[in-house]
């Protein structure tokens, strides 16, 4: 606001109205007398055309109201136009583009880098999907499929005209029949109920294997950072590719952390745990669905029921001579068929089979085939499911750390050491154990530590150390598949775990000794 006196200004020209905008209002101007003070507060823009400092005198300029209308009017527009502007900037998807790339690159670029993930990480599900319900077509059906295979196949024109050129590769569609062993793998499903002892002579599965003492040999360990199918699939056909026992095809043991409501997990919804992974790529799920399994479900119900979730029931349910179908993702093994036939096994593709040699589904990252169908390949499935150490950490916040966690691994290492012992129990030699229980919150370290007690650490005497070497040697070779962002601290931790083991034989033998 801006005060003036009327000593300075002439009583004439305050007299005329034309000095003063109209949207100012001033009562003393409209009074009939002469005689009035004016030293009430006028506008700013009001005194900027009545005064100038320019030499302290009056501005010169004679204001009219056309003139100081559209001043009025001029400045009131290029404000408005200003702020239109400078809205439609905000507004534009450039301009934050622009301004978040000036400055916070960094920023965007990891925004831009996770939304893609994302998408990915959906298109793959929705991939993984399609590949489990048409595994779960397979399987419930008349259970063939058709496998596509690049090989080189001597036909008898090169026999007797080239003996020592080697054939062409050339695509052959292989027809294969699974229902025999689907069946197979139904009848023989075992439940071992929750508490209930598992016997090593006599299995409830009706398969009878013992393991003599003079026959047991070293065990050997090996840590892959492939998927337990992929694992699975290369011993089958490296290790045991035939088999004479019907009643035992194959030796082959993987454990599997099985959901305790739902059968097969969340397979059919493109889940990526480890039972998805084995349940959409073979036929596990036609075993999860017998009488026998649907009693494991129950009691993992009746058992959440009395105690809560977290701990879960010890049941495990053994599913002998599961048949693998597909390869998995990582999967990059291609086998060597000397024996194969193409006059009764398969059938050479021509243009009227180019929709067979099409993949299942592609990856849209690396354009590789996804859900490839290949060559059967046959594993035993133990399904038993994890303790959840993360719900049991946040339903018992009141409790002192170190004992939750002391829970925890004792009901971690029982249940571990029932799983070998079904293995054990039905005969299984090779085993492809994962990191049990990590995805539901156990640690590395501590699951690492007690597959090291129970297989690689010689029996203890130690009330302490119960069950630590009860396995040990008792299988021919077992395998860890373990994701790639566990194997370091896996590997440290059961390499430690079989050192401290080492020393204390060695204080034990020393001390024996001196006695």
């Amino acid at each position: 606001m801006f005060y003036f006196s009327t000593e300075r200004v002439a009583a004439s020209r305050l007299s005329d109205s034309r000095l003063l905008p109209a949207a100012v209002h001033v009562p003393e101007l409209e009074a009939p007398a002469r005689s009035w003070n004016l030293s009430c507060p006028l506008p700013l823009c009001v005194a900027s055309f009545l005064f100038s400092n320019h030499h302290n005198h009056i501005h010169k300029y004679q204001a009219t109201p056309t003139n100081v209308v559209a001043m009025t009017r001029s400045n009131t527009t290029s404000k408005r136009s200003a702020l239109i502007k400078a809205r439609a900037h905000r507004s534009s998807p450039s301009s934050h583009l622009t301004h978040a790339a000036q400055l916070k690159p960094a920023q965007a670029q990891q925004k831009r880098a996770s939304h893609f993930q994302h998408a990915a990480v959906r298109a793959k599900r929705s991939t993984w999907a399609l590949i489990a319900a048409q595994t779960a077509a397979v399987v419930a059906g008349d259970g063939k499929y058709v496998e596509t295979r690049r090989c080189r196949v001597r036909t008898l024109a090169d026999v007797v005209d080239y003996p020592q050129r080697t054939p062409a590769l050339s695509t052959w569609h292989i027809v294969h029949d699974i229902s025999s062993q689907v069946c197979f793998s139904r009848e023989h499903t075992a439940f071992y109920p929750h508490e209930t002892a598992v016997s090593v002579s006599a299995p409830s599965s009706g398969v009878s294997v013992s393991t003599p003492e003079d026959s047991r040999t070293s065990t050997a360990f090996e840590f892959s950072k492939h998927s337990a199918l992929t694992v699975a699939r290369r011993l089958y056909h490296t290790i045991q590719r035939t088999s004479t026992d019907i009643d035992k095809p194959t030796t082959i043991g993987v454990l599997s952390s099985a959901s305790p409501r739902h059968p097969g997990g969340g397979f059919l919804n493109g889940s990526s745990d480890l039972e998805s992974i084995i349940s959409r790529s073979t036929s596990l799920p036609a075993s999860l669905s017998t009488p026998q399994a649907i009693a494991f479900y129950a009691d993992h119900k009746l058992y959440a029921k009395e105690h809560g979730v977290g701990f879960f029931a010890d049941s495990v349910v053994y599913s002998p001579s599961i048949v693998g179908l597909r390869r998995d993702d990582d999967d990059r093994f291609d086998i060597k068929d000397d024996d194969f036939n193409p006059e009764m096994d398969a059938i050479p593709a021509d243009p009227t089979t180019a929709e067979l040699e099409q993949p299942p589904a592609v990856n849209a990252q690396n354009q590789k085939p996804m859900g490839e169908y290949v060559a059967p390949y046959l594993m035993n499935v133990v399904s038993a499911v994890p303790v959840y150490a993360t719900s049991l950490r946040a339903n018992a916040a009141r409790f002192p750390t170190a004992e939750i966690e002391e829970s925890i691994r004792k009901a971690l290492k029982t249940r571990m050491a029932r799983i070998l012992r079904v293995f054990q129990a039905n005969g299984d030699r090779v085993l492809v154990l994962p990191a049990f229980g990590c995805s539901e919150g156990a640690s590395v370290a501590s699951v690492a530590r007690i597959w090291a007690e129970l297989l690689a650490c010689p029996p203890s005497s130690d009330e302490d150390s119960e069950m630590t070497g009860a396995f040990h040697d008792v299988f021919d070779k077992v395998v860890f598949a373990l994701p790639k962002k566990l194997a370091a601290v896996f590997g440290e931790a059961w390499e430690m775990r079989v050192f401290e083991a080492k020393v204390e034989g060695e204080m034990c033998l020393e001390m024996d000794e001196e006695d």
